[in-house]
């Protein structure tokens, strides 16, 4: 693999992209990585994951998304170092997901600084997604509503079970 096996630099400007039904692995960074500036993106049906056993092809990040107006669904992401799934834009959907064998499940905040971070125009969505077996399930801060998802069997480094944790 590459760097990363889709990737779109910080304000490309790309706007409606859609990645769908491929499967990305062993990238020395991440299948999926679009920085901010990449909005409307959606990212469905794919298959995502890392070489477990390779440094050059651990895959740390599954799917990066960090632009505005973000859907990512129904796609399958394991054995990524750090986060199966990260969004840090407004108004991202994440949902149907199954991501397990990773860092962190998914992560998502809203961004735009503290202010803007609860503002309910910005909202997002992590909902019915399957995560499970990672070293914590979901991470949400912000104006984020996380609603039924299926969260179990985390173990840090520590044994200590994270299934879903909020932030400011």
């Amino acid at each position: 693999g590459g760097y990363s096996a889709v990737f779109a630099a910080a304000n490309a400007n790309n706007t409606g992209l859609t990645v769908s039904h491929s499967t990305l692995f062993g990238n020395s960074y991440a299948g999926i990585q679009l920085l901010g500036g990449n909005n409307g993106a959606t990212i469905a049906g794919n298959t995502v994951f890392g070489v477990r056993g390779s440094s050059s092809n651990l895959q740390h990040l599954g799917i990066q998304a960090d632009g505005n107006d973000i859907v990512i669904t129904q796609n399958t992401v394991y054995d990524a170092e750090t986060t199966g799934i990260q969004a840090l834009g407004a108004r991202a959907t994440i949902s149907d997901n199954h991501v397990y064998s990773s860092g962190t499940g998914i992560y998502v905040t809203n961004g735009g600084g503290f202010s803007q971070s609860f503002a309910p125009t910005l909202r997002s969505f992590v909902q019915d997604n399957v995560v499970h077996d990672n070293i914590s399930g979901i991470n949400a801060s912000g104006t984020v509503v996380v609603s039924g998802n299926t969260v179990y069997g985390h173990r840090d480094l520590f044994g200590n079970a994270i299934g879903v944790s909020t932030g400011d």
